[in-house]
């Protein structure tokens, strides 16, 4: 488990190559469980993560949610809450309507499906990262170099020219 999965560990070259950052507070677990106190930043801890005090139960699945968080504010640009006061925020992830991405969004059904399933607010029904890796998204970007061809034409249609 990785415990802090944000768009600020996910390097990215030129090139299209990713790499995830900031091993710190990776925990190597069985069972996909771990007893521990929170870590990482709290704007991408999941619901049950958020509400669940001091010690917890932290899953694989609270990380796909923290997936899922990342890739709605890497795909608009912005962060999925609104709330900037930190029990108003915990009150929206907790008690409020996970963000999703909709139909209407300019986005493939692949990556809609996988982000929406990385966001449903039950850790039971929320997909753990073997279902994740068997979605039509994951499978399409199986091929490094492929992935590395789409991150390419990402990058140059989504940024300035650098000098």
């Amino acid at each position: 488990m990785h415990r802090d999965i944000k768009p600020e560990n996910i390097l990215m070259d030129f090139k299209g190559n990713v790499k995830l950052s900031d091993l710190g507070l990776v925990k190597v677990l069985e069972n996909s469980v771990g007893i521990s106190a929170k870590s990482g930043t709290k704007l991408y801890y999941s619901p049950e993560v958020l509400d669940g005090g001091l010690v917890l139960k932290y899953q694989v699945k609270s990380d796909v949610w923290s997936l899922g968080i990342t890739m709605m504010e890497i795909a608009f640009f912005k962060f999925p809450y609104v709330s900037i006061l930190e029990k108003d925020f915990i009150d929206e992830v907790c008690d409020g309507p996970a963000p999703i991405m909709s139909h209407d969004d300019d986005y493939s059904e692949e990556m809609k499906e996988f982000v929406n399933q990385c966001l449903i607010k039950d850790p039971e029904a929320r997909a753990h990262i073997r279902d994740l890796a068997k979605t039509k998204l994951a499978i399409k970007f199986q091929d490094l170099n492929k992935t590395r061809g789409y991150m390419m034409n990402f990058i140059q249609n989504n940024t300035e020219d650098i000098p």
